[in-house]
């Protein structure tokens, strides 16, 4: 894994992250045993037709594209611009222990920013814990009304450290989705969209 980071200092481990590569086992695929995700929620539910100018498809996509996917509690998103662009690196932030933290980075590979669908894919940049790509999204059915949010994603544990705890790596991802889409659930719901500004 790459450096451990303290309270301070996002910047320039996210300006350092710029210059990582992309992890080159991501960039091959999925392999056979590599885990598959395809998590979505109904997050609200709008009037039926084009997104609201202030709605909660709205709010979700700005979450989405500022990467504000997880609570904070989980792990916090550190980026260099609001909203993403294809290329732009972004930092995760994991919390270890009070104070200390782990940093690893992601790339993004896609971003999608249609009138009823927005988000973006990551790839993982070298010295991630995991090896594989992920997407989030947000989706309004026209006729319907509804909202979703949904996280797709393959991987799996790239750090030999992790190899013997696989089983519980895993299971943290499980968590983290759910996670994720609770939080994206609460934008929606309580028409506070979390800001991100750039990492200092």
């Amino acid at each position: 894994m790459r450096p451990v980071l303290f309270a301070r200092g996002a910047a320039v481990l996210l300006a350092r992250a710029a210059g990582w590569p992309l992890d080159p086992h991501a960039h091959a695929g999925p392999r056979p045993g590599d885990r598959h995700v395809d998590e979505r929620r109904v997050v609200a539910v709008e009037p039926p037709g084009l997104p609201l100018a202030d709605g909660p498809f709205r709010r979700v996509a700005d979450a989405v594209l500022a990467y504000r996917v997880f609570p904070e509690w989980v792990l916090r998103g550190e980026v260099a611009r609001v909203p993403l662009r294809v290329g732009d690196t972004f930092g995760n932030r994991f919390p270890v222990l009070p104070g200390l933290e782990v940093f690893f980075a992601g790339r993004v590979k896609a971003v999608i920013d249609e009138p009823a669908r927005a988000g973006f894919t990551l790839r993982t940049v070298a010295g991630h814990p995991a090896t594989g790509e992920e997407t989030f999204e947000v989706v309004k059915d026209a006729v319907t009304g509804e909202v979703t949010a949904r996280i797709t994603s393959w991987s799996r544990v790239a750090a030999w450290c992790l190899w013997p705890v696989e089983p519980l790596f895993r299971l943290g991802q499980t968590w983290a989705v759910r996670a994720a889409l609770d939080h994206l659930a609460a934008v929606a719901a309580n028409g506070r969209a979390p800001v991100n500004t750039p990492a200092r």
